[in-house]
């Protein structure tokens, strides 16, 4: 029965070879890695609040590129809504529902095309009491969360689009 196995692996490992598979951060079709390609991109200043907070945990995985000289620039848009969730009739507080819906562009500097484009979204909820202070903190948090869920959601496709076409 082993010898079966070791034929079998032996017949089947060209065919596996050839299956088209590469590791996301291995060098890309280009030869340049992705971790560089992502380097290269420039992550636009944002308006808002919650676009910063994107912006700033898009940073912390895509190093800034040199003095905004990088040959893709990454635009964004943050559409926040913000609902109940959960009503409670005889409770202090309710659940509200935080979503944010992100529109992305990755725009070649040099020509100003547009190379790669998508969109993400991420929800959440969290409880509203009547304390507003603690409804304050209490979106903050929600947001902060989104806005790394989104980041990292951006990061990763920008990743696999880059693997595959370069920068």
């Amino acid at each position: 029965m082993r010898i079966v196995a070791w034929i079998l692996l032996l017949v089947l490992a060209p065919a596996l070879s050839a299956c088209g598979f590469s590791p996301l951060y291995g060098e890309g079709t280009t030869g340049q890695s992705v971790e560089s390609a992502l380097r290269d991109i420039e992550v636009s200043p944002q308006g808002t609040r919650t676009g910063q907070l994107i912006r700033n945990a898009l940073l912390e995985g895509i190093p800034p590129a040199a003095e905004g000289n990088g040959p893709l620039r990454l635009d964004f848009s943050v559409k926040e809504k913000e609902g109940r969730a959960i009503v409670a009739g005889n409770s202090d507080s309710t659940q509200q529902r935080l979503t944010l819906d992100v529109a992305y562009q990755l725009v070649d500097t040099r020509s100003g095309r547009i190379v790669h484009q998508g969109s993400t979204f991420a929800d959440t909820t969290y409880t509203r009491t009547r304390l507003p202070i603690a409804n304050e903190r209490a979106r903050d948090s929600a947001r902060e969360a989104l806005a790394r869920i989104i980041a990292r959601d951006i990061r990763t496709r920008l990743a696999s689009y880059l693997a595959t076409h370069g920068s």
